[in-house]
């Protein structure tokens, strides 16, 4: 089901699937949506109440407010929703999930209010280590300008990826994946857009082990094994001497968060 959170000038629209005792915040990836994530009712729907949002600039969303968020604002909107989703649960902790850009939004998060958060759960996510190239995109004035003027007028990028395929400086799936969203104008204006506005959500990873090891948190990470977009080793950090911390691979790529996998991350779901 649907529903709609009014938000300053902005609608921001969330899905829930499942009548449950525990509330799970699913946070989805890169151009993805909310209902996506409907077959999650069948595996999870009778112990959870599931609650997906659009995220700002994704699916029926209806973003008005600017070109920044931060994590504050959005552990509001979590409350919110969890108000209006499932009013029984009002307060309780949260089960929190992100996959892939989601996992970054996840991570940061829980860094800031890791006691609202039972479990996180992190499906192939970004995050995990800083990326040079969105770091200088999304956290210097210069990097953004450069980056909104190349989303304008792409070619030297074009040139400069063909050229790094062709030296084999960039495997064929990442090649394959960056035309995928820089070949449209739209899809482009979209990718300047998306990443700005989540510049805030930058996960600081010794910070958030130590609130995994302080709140006593598990923490469930699953990993693609043919993946080469997030890469499980990526991980390590994390799971160093951390006995919350727990890894599972499954034989797939990147796209996990798709229904004929339900069943093996519902299965992982319920691991501690």
């Amino acid at each position: 089901m649907r529903h709609f959170l009014p938000y300053k000038n902005s609608s921001i629209a969330f899905h829930v699937f499942g009548k449950g005792a525990q509330p799970l915040f699913c946070l989805h990836g890169y151009g993805d949506e909310g209902s996506n994530y409907s077959f999650f009712e069948k595996w999870l729907g009778r112990d959870y109440c599931i609650i997906v949002p659009d995220l700002p600039f994704h699916g029926q969303t209806d973003w008005q407010d600017g070109n920044t968020i931060t994590p504050n604002e959005m552990l509001a909107w979590i409350t919110s929703m969890q108000k209006m989703a499932c009013p029984d649960l009002t307060g309780k902790k949260i089960h929190l999930l992100g996959y892939s850009m989601g996992g970054r939004l996840a991570l940061r998060l829980f860094q800031e209010a890791p006691d609202m958060v039972e479990k996180i759960i992190l499906v192939c996510p970004d995050g995990l280590h800083q990326n040079f190239w969105h770091y200088i995109a999304t956290q210097t004035r210069a990097g953004n300008f450069i980056f909104e003027k190349t989303m304008h007028h792409p070619n030297w990028l074009f040139l400069l990826m063909n050229s790094a395929y062709q030296l084999r400086l960039l495997n064929k799936s990442i090649f394959k994946f960056a035309h995928h969203y820089l070949d449209d104008p739209k899809a482009r204006d979209l990718l300047y857009k998306r990443w700005t506005l989540f510049r805030k959500f930058v996960p600081e990873i010794a910070t958030i082990k130590k609130c995994i090891l302080h709140y006593r948190v598990p923490m469930l990470l699953v990993f693609g094994a043919y993946d080469r977009i997030i890469l499980s080793k990526r991980s390590h950090f994390i799971q160093a001497k951390n006995p919350y911390s727990k890894i599972y691979i499954l034989h797939a790529g990147h796209q996990l968060m798709r229904e004929k996998y339900g069943e093996e991350l519902a299965r992982i779901f319920y691991q501690e």
